[in-house]
């Protein structure tokens, strides 16, 4: 892909897929660690929202920007077993 082609691509889109950049072999590798032991939705105290439910359990996230609601930590041990693929993607 040219850098032309690259630059008119993420212009118009905040994320750019280049299929097959990463090795579906490694990303099957990667997988059922995460499925079987790091996976761990956090509890959150929310306003309650729609639900009216005050305390939710949201997704496990690799990593958080500050002051989003509500505030949720990333999952170190899910960040360090994906931080290869982490820098792949930067």
């Amino acid at each position: 892909i040219t850098k032309g082609v690259l630059r008119a691509k993420l212009s118009k889109r905040r994320h750019l897929v280049l299929p097959r950049a990463i090795s579906p072999s490694y990303l099957d590798e990667l997988m059922p660690p995460i499925v079987k032991n790091l996976f761990e939705p956090q509890t959150v105290t929310y306003n309650g929202g729609v639900a009216n439910i005050k305390d939710w359990k949201i997704s496990c996230y690799l990593e958080v920007m500050e002051g989003g609601i509500p505030c949720t930590n990333p999952h170190e041990g899910l960040k360090n077993h994906c931080w290869e693929l982490l820098e792949t993607c930067n």
